[in-house]
């Protein structure tokens, strides 16, 4: 994304490292805050819990701090899923970072925050941060998606299959529920959509051209001056530069040697050559 890196250039000092890993951290406390306060032992029966809800008259009241602090409430009641959700947070944040960078994963996050505060405040959505949660999975699983993890401590499982279930679950609630909570699915996928959409296209738009132009060399209709090898980074061609060497990664689209991503990760050791002779 062009406008990140212009902003990371400019604000990336000011970012955050291991975000995620903060929220982790504070949903353990408040769920240890919250069961020494809670009058009957239940999480939501808590006064303290009260207090840190994403609710709209409150926010409106002044109570401003709502706005940050319902990210921090644990998604479960059980203590052993409270800390299993939390190390899997922090796993995320891992799988994530060590892609984007400190700097884009913050806005991944706080973006995040704004869309689901802002259907809560104006569009009457459902105050849960559940959903935006199950975007960061979403997030971890198309950066990562042949990683094993093992679900229930037990099985192992890729991370794509995590992202599929999570993502059926998502449309599955949506199409089940009333206005609010489809408000807060929708607003929680659409930050997922910013980060990730004009990418997906950009890669859809570059495999059909590196399709079409293969099926013209096969068929022997590729003018000379016509590139067959084009970097999805940089846009080096092998006619622009034929001792380039070009490199197909594990995500499937073509790179220049410079432009491969991870130069000591698993794409450049599934990277395949594909340099003309």
């Amino acid at each position: 994304m062009f406008i990140m890196d212009k902003l990371e250039a400019r604000f990336g000092r000011f970012a955050m490292p291991g975000i995620l890993k903060v929220v982790a951290g504070f949903q353990v406390l408040v769920y240890v805050l919250v069961a020494f306060t809670s009058s009957s032992g239940g999480v939501v029966e808590s006064s303290f819990y009260d207090l840190l809800t994403l609710e709209r008259s409150a926010v409106l009241s002044g109570q401003v701090w709502r706005l940050v602090t319902f990210i921090f409430l644990p998604i479960n009641t059980n203590p052993l899923w409270v800390l299993i959700s939390a190390l899997f947070l922090v796993f995320i944040n891992n799988a994530i970072e060590g892609e984007w960078g400190a700097f884009k994963l913050n806005a991944f996050v706080f973006f995040g925050m704004f869309c689901v505060a802002f259907g809560v405040m104006f569009l009457g959505g459902w105050p849960t941060g559940i959903y935006l949660f199950s975007t960061f999975i979403l997030a971890a699983a198309v950066l990562h998606p042949e990683h094993e993890i093992l679900l229930m401590l037990i099985i192992p499982v890729k991370l794509k299959w995590v992202g599929i279930f999570t993502f059926a679950t998502m449309v599955l609630a949506f199409l089940g529920s009333a206005g609010p909570i489809q408000v807060t699915i929708f607003l929680s996928f659409l930050n997922f959509l910013v980060f990730f959409g004009p990418e997906a296209w950009r890669n859809y738009k570059h495999r059909g051209e590196v399709s079409k132009r293969r099926q013209r060399f096969h068929d022997g209709q590729l003018d000379e001056d016509e590139a067959f090898h084009r970097c999805l980074v940089c846009g080096k061609t092998d006619v622009g530069d034929p001792e380039a060497e070009f490199r197909v990664a594990a995500d499937g689209e073509e790179y220049c040697a410079k432009c491969l991503p991870g130069q000591s990760s698993e794409a450049e050791k599934a990277g395949q050559s594909l340099q003309s002779d």
